[in-house]
């Protein structure tokens, strides 16, 4: 009894195990009836136990094994052949909703009771076949090209990017020696090598990284980086290779490379210990090397003095320190040739480690033709004839050229660094400041790129007119202003000098009246009522006639300055000179006394003339004058084109020609306007009526003879018997 309570235990411990294994486990018999089946089985096929107990096998397998099955069972007791008992192998399942999945199915057989029962025990590999799917995946869909090859070279896999890469089909490669990936001398080497490795066990590229040229389907290489790791499957060896196509980097590479070679700015880079490491065409063109003399040398050797002796301690310190004085900052130095000349030259240095070295890049700007064009432009600015100043934002000069000095007369070191405002009489000086500020703040443009007419200031205080025009530039972060002026001292004496003839010729409210209309405008105005006077110097023809022509123009010239400065003295406006005849007349600017100033201008005359005689030694050589004056309305204008001339027209001209024509030596003939007004002044002037007289265009005409108020007996013995009536 007690042995079979034991079996009993034993039967209940061994079931217990069949229903907990993970594994599911079916007991068929020998029509391939299911008499068990565990908990993990009816989970794996998605079946209840009661739908599989006394159901043939066949339903978890699919098609052809399903319908085959009963047949492998009577081939198997017929013959007794055991093909699959005893032997583990992979086959599918069916679920009961159709889909199938891989398995790994162990079977053995028993005899209980004499019946032949098989035991199948199944491992569900759904989830090795999905990780082997996704490993698949991951390979397939690498941008890395992968191989694997066996113990003798025969590719076993090859991923899409692998036949993407090489220009193959999958189907060109698996099965074919690898070595048809490589171009010579690896492609006849790799079997050797191979059989070394496996011979010796010696690793040389296993789990090594290293550069090598792969060959395409058209023979053409390329570079690619190999990873080679090794891997024992059922014992089997086999070799996957992960590659990187260098292609990209390796084109890039040139195409940076062919950067820095062309590159127009000498490019060096030094490791370290200031060993050079590259240069550019550039840079062995501007420092005059060969490349060859270049590399594997010290840097030093493209520098002058100090910088070369020094340089090695430079990069000592800031290995120990780490403080960056110059890396990442452009700066400007001097660089040295191979011939000992040195030249200007800008330079910025970066900094890189590269596989855990560290290097030093300069990029350098030969300065030599920046420096060139600005001593050419300096010399522009410095012999320029027109002064030149720039100016900071601050008013502050920055460069005067030597115009600026000579026209301002100053010495150079006098205005650098000065306030431009020196330069600037009041009140422009006191408001430059302002000026600045306040185009600095707005922004607004009231002068600059606009040519315009200022005075400026000499060292000695002294203004003069100036032609400036200011232009602004931007150098780096600062503004400058820069002025170049036009020295107009002599345009404004030549103009003064061309005012001053124009008022000797043109009365003053004419002369602007004749820069401003066009030439063939007219200028006429009519003058109710003015003075005229003619002058006529008697015994010139017989003077003249015994000169030479200088000694005639000198006599007239002398004559009529004297007249000329009588005239500015009385505010009378010459009209002319005709041979030995002066015209001169009053009250065109409607001054109240011009009759009483023509009167004293008149006297003075005489006066003049009488001095010249008294002066005179030789008595052939003694000359008189006559004058006529005469008041009325005339017009007077401007006309001609050619040497234009201001004159006056009307009755009261005619008639004081007439006057002067019929005059007495050295007295003033004059109508009876004129007697009246000289007559208001019996202590300044003498009047005699003379009577009547015949004036061409007007008949007779009453004139009087005017004198100095204590000339009267003197002028009637000038009138002898042409004394027409009594003394007034």
């Amino acid at each position: 009894m007690s042995d079979l309570l034991k079996e009993e235990e034993e039967h209940e411990r061994i079931l217990a195990l069949l229903i907990s294994s993970i594994d599911p486990i079916v007991q068929i018999d020998e029509n391939g009836v299911i008499q068990f089946i565990n908990p993990a089985c009816c989970k794996a096929f998605q079946y209840d136990a009661i739908e599989l107990i006394n159901q043939n096998i066949k339903l978890l397998m699919p098609e052809p094994h399903s319908k085959l099955h009963d047949s492998y069972i009577k081939n198997y007791f017929t013959t007794g052949v055991k093909k699959v008992i005893g032997i583990g192998r992979k086959l599918r399942g069916r679920r009961k909703d159709g889909s199938t999945f891989g398995i790994y199915l162990t079977l053995s057989e028993a005899i209980i009771n004499d019946v032949v029962l098989f035991t199948g025990i199944l491992r569900d590999l759904s989830a090795e076949e999905a990780e082997k799917e996704r490993m698949l995946a991951i390979l397939t869909s690498a941008v890395d090209p992968i191989v694997q090859i066996d113990g003798k070279g025969v590719i076993q896999f090859v991923n899409p990017a692998c036949c993407r890469v090489f220009q193959y089909q999958t189907s060109d490669l698996l099965g074919q020696n690898v070595s048809i990936l490589m171009p010579e001398p690896h492609s006849q080497l790799h079997d050797s090598y191979l059989n070394n490795y496996l011979t010796t066990g010696e690793r040389k590229v296993l789990g090594v990284g290293r550069k090598l040229r792969g060959r395409r389907s058209d023979g053409s290489l390329f570079s690619l980086f190999l990873t080679l790791s090794e891997a024992k499957i059922h014992g089997v060896v086999l070799f996957t290779g992960i590659m990187r196509d260098l292609s990209m980097e390796e084109a890039e590479h040139e195409r940076m490379l062919a950067i820095l070679t062309s590159a127009v700015d000498p490019i060096v880079q030094i490791d370290h210990q200031g060993v050079i490491q590259f240069i550019n065409p550039a840079c062995c063109k501007t420092f005059q090397y060969a490349e060859q003399d270049l590399l594997g040398q010290n840097v030093s050797l493209l520098m002058p003095q100090p910088h070369a002796k020094l340089h090695d301690s430079y990069l000592k310190n800031y290995a120990t320190s780490g403080t960056k004085k110059v890396i990442g900052i452009g700066r400007k130095l001097r660089g040295r040739r191979k011939d000992g000349t040195t030249f200007s030259l800008y330079l910025t240095v970066s900094e890189a480690k590269i596989d855990n070295k560290l290097f030093f890049t300069g990029i350098l700007r030969d300065l030599s033709n920046e420096e060139a064009e600005y001593e050419r432009m300096m010399s522009i600015l410095m012999s320029a004839v027109d002064p030149i100043v720039q100016i900071n934002a601050k008013g502050m000069m920055q460069v005067v050229n030597q115009a600026c000095c000579s026209v301002f007369r100053y010495h150079e070191g006098e205005l650098i660094g000065k306030n431009v405002k020196i330069l600037m009489p009041e009140p422009h000086s006191q408001l430059h400041d302002s000026y600045l500020e306040n185009y600095i703040r707005t922004g607004v443009k009231k002068v600059l790129g606009i040519g315009r007419q200022l005075r400026g200031r000499r060292s000695d205080g002294s203004t003069f007119s100036i032609y400036l025009t200011l232009s602004e530039a931007k150098i780096g972060s600062e503004v400058f202003f820069t002025g170049i002026m036009r020295d107009q001292s002599a345009e404004e004496r030549e103009h003064e000098k061309s005012e001053a003839l124009l008022r000797n010729i043109f009365p003053e409210d004419i002369v602007k009246r004749v820069k401003d209309v066009h030439v063939d405008s007219h200028i006429a105005d009519y003058h109710e009522d003015v003075t005229i006077l003619f002058a006529d110097v008697v015994g010139f023809t017989k003077f003249s006639s015994s000169k030479s022509p200088i000694d005639v123009v000198k006599f007239l010239n002398k004559i009529f300055r004297g007249f000329d400065s009588l005239a500015d003295k009385f505010g009378l406006e010459k009209i002319k000179t005709i041979g030995d005849a002066y015209m001169v007349v009053s009250g065109l600017q409607m001054e109240k006394n011009h009759t009483l100033n023509m009167l004293n201008f008149a006297l003075e005359v005489i006066d003049q003339i009488n001095e010249m005689n008294v002066d005179n030694p030789n008595e052939e050589d003694v000359v008189s004058i006559r004058i006529g004056i005469n008041s009325g309305s005339v017009v007077a204008g401007v006309v001609g084109t050619k040497k234009r001339f201001f004159d006056l027209w009307g009755d009261a001209v005619n008639v004081s020609a007439r006057m002067e024509s019929n005059g007495i030596e050295n007295c003033i003939q004059c109508t009876e306007r004129i007697a009246k007004v000289a007559m208001l002044h019996p202590k300044k002037f003498s009047v005699i009526e003379r009577g009547f007289i015949n004036v061409k265009g007007k008949g007779e005409m009453r004139v009087y003879l005017i004198g100095h108020a204590d000339a009267l007996g003197l002028m009637r013995e000038r009138l002898g018997d042409k004394v027409a009536c009594n003394g007034i």
